[in-house]
C-alpha cells in the first residue's frame, strides 16, 4: 500500500510539472498522507523545499541579469549627457570632478541672476 502511494505521488510530480508545489505541499485532496511514515513525511519535505528553491533560483538570477545592466547603462548615460552638457557649454572637467563644476554653474548663474 506505501509503495502505491509512493508511485502514485512519483507519477503525479512527474505527470504535472505545473502542479509539483500544489502535490508537495502534502495536499490531502490529492493524496492521503497520513497514514505515511514520519521518515517518508521528511523526506517530502525535503523535497518540498528543494523544489521551492529550484523554482525560485532561477527566477532570481533572471531578475538581478536584467535589473544590473539596466542600472548601469543608466548611469552611464545619466554622467554622459552631464559630461555632454558640460562639454557642449566648455566647462568640461579635466579632474572629472563633476560635483564642483556643477556647483560652480549653480553659483555663477545664481550671482548673474542677483
Amino acid at each position: 500500500m506505501l509503495s502505491f502511494r509512493l508511485f502514485s505521488l512519483v507519477y503525479l510530480i512527474l505527470s504535472s510539472p505545473n502542479n509539483w508545489t500544489q502535490v508537495l505541499f502534502l495536499n490531502s485532496d490529492i493524496v492521503d498522507f497520513s497514514s505515511l511514515p514520519q521518515n517518508v513525511k521528511d523526506y517530502l519535505s525535503i523535497i518540498q523545499k528543494a523544489i521551492i528553491l529550484m523554482e525560485l533560483i532561477p527566477l532570481t538570477i533572471g531578475m538581478v541579469l536584467l535589473v544590473i545592466p539596466y542600472l548601469l547603462v543608466s548611469l552611464k548615460l545619466f554622467i554622459g549627457a552631464i559630461r555632454g552638457c558640460l562639454k557642449r557649454n566648455g566647462d568640461y572637467p579635466k579632474s572629472h570632478d563633476l560635483t564642483r563644476v556643477l556647483i560652480e554653474k549653480h553659483n555663477a548663474a545664481y550671482h548673474r541672476r542677483n
